[in-house]
């Protein structure tokens, strides 16, 4: 099946959307366009008319001062600042990580604690170490 032939004035309309690259415009309309461009002047001078929507849509502009502030008001509103403890929070896991290795810290602890070597001692003469490890080079006399 052929395409049937595109008119001027669709083409004026195509062109006027889409700017004068056929390239860009809708594939089921480039092969008549530039059928109608190749054959018809009055076609080849809407595209060229239309150079400088090429050149709008080829150069994006910076958004202005107004949209920028728009959007950073509306980002602080849905997105509101968070603490530093608040994020250290999450970034830990929450309840769900730091729950289980605070209970496991306890119990170490307790373990720990409960195997001090400092507590124990055979005869129960901590003070005469204290008092041996005070001494100093010149009471040689109280050294064993």
């Amino acid at each position: 099946m052929t395409a049937k032939p595109m008119t001027l004035d669709r083409f004026r309309e195509l062109a006027a959307a889409w700017g004068s690259e056929i390239e860009r415009w809708p594939s089921a309309e480039r092969d008549a366009a530039q059928a109608l461009a190749d054959a018809d002047l009055r076609a080849a001078e809407a595209l060229v008319a239309q150079v400088d929507l090429d050149l709008w849509l080829d150069r994006p502009e910076a958004p202005s001062t107004q949209l920028r502030l728009r959007i950073l008001d509306d980002a602080a509103r849905i997105y509101p600042q968070r603490g530093f403890w608040s994020r250290l929070w999450e970034e830990l896991g929450g309840f769900r990580l730091v729950a289980p290795a605070f209970a496991s810290s306890l119990v170490l602890a307790v373990i720990l604690v409960q195997l001090d070597p400092s507590e124990t001692s055979a005869d129960g003469d901590d003070g005469e170490l204290i008092s041996l490890a005070l001494l100093s080079a010149e009471d040689e006399e109280y050294l064993p």
